[in-house]
């Protein structure tokens, strides 16, 4: 199986960005990553994700939603932001995306926004619009805050389980990496433990295994542990 990844390197057309396809079968990472075209055309793509149904590679340039061609790479913008929405923290600017994921059973999207020096949020996004969704979580709460991990607070990438739906995301006080369980109505998270790799891509396959990108390497990830 080919999974998708993002490369900040690399790539041109406008932008360093590269879409990179990871076959997860072959361990050695020399031969293990291709980019694919000769870039995106965009220089901040820090999340993607696939659609369960369809294959279409989405992914999110800053706050600015869209789709990656599988053949040229090239990033083609849906709507016209992601744009500001309402919750526990105020109105936050949806403008730095580092999660992004798809709920395997009811195709819904959703992303986390990191908010520097606090808790981050995740929300839902309309991928017809590219923007996010209004009171997903009640009148006027667009959004909810993701609940620290001890003092990991700041989200590098999240993935649903297709087994069972469970939510989970990497994140990090910046000197140490956790892998939690998230719930979305709530937002509460809970340790699942220490990753040993400082995770930035987050990801399952269709058997239920968990993966995990670093700079240049892919890493299966024990989902009962985060060893």
């Amino acid at each position: 199986m080919v999974l998708p990844g993002a490369s900040g390197s690399g790539g041109a057309g406008g932008g360093d960005d590269w879409l990179l396809a990871v076959d997860e079968s072959d361990a050695d990472p020399v031969s293990n990553q291709v980019g694919v075209g000769i870039g995106t055309g965009t220089s901040s793509i820090e999340a993607i994700a696939v659609h369960p149904t369809s294959g279409v590679v989405y992914a999110v340039d800053g706050g600015q939603f869209g789709s990656l061609d599988i053949d040229s790479g090239a990033f083609t913008p849906i709507g016209s932001g992601l744009g500001t929405a309402g919750g526990t923290f105020g109105e936050v600017a949806l403008d730095d995306i580092r999660g992004l994921a798809f709920h395997p059973l009811n195709d819904r999207l959703f992303g986390t926004h990191r908010r520097v020096g606090g808790e981050d949020v995740l929300f839902r996004i309309d991928v017809g619009t590219g923007s996010h969704m209004a009171d997903v979580f009640g009148v006027g709460v667009d959004y909810r805050r993701v609940k620290a991990v001890g003092s990991a607070d700041d989200v590098t990438d999240i993935g649903f389980d297709p087994l069972d739906w469970e939510l989970y995301a990497a994140v990090t006080d910046g000197g140490s990496y956790e892998l939690a369980t998230v719930k979305v109505r709530s937002g509460n998270s809970k340790s699942v433990g220490a990753l040993s790799q400082a995770i930035f891509g987050l990801g399952f396959d269709t058997s239920g295994q968990l993966w995990g990108t670093t700079t240049g390497a892919l890493h299966q990830i024990d989902k009962a542990s985060g060893g």
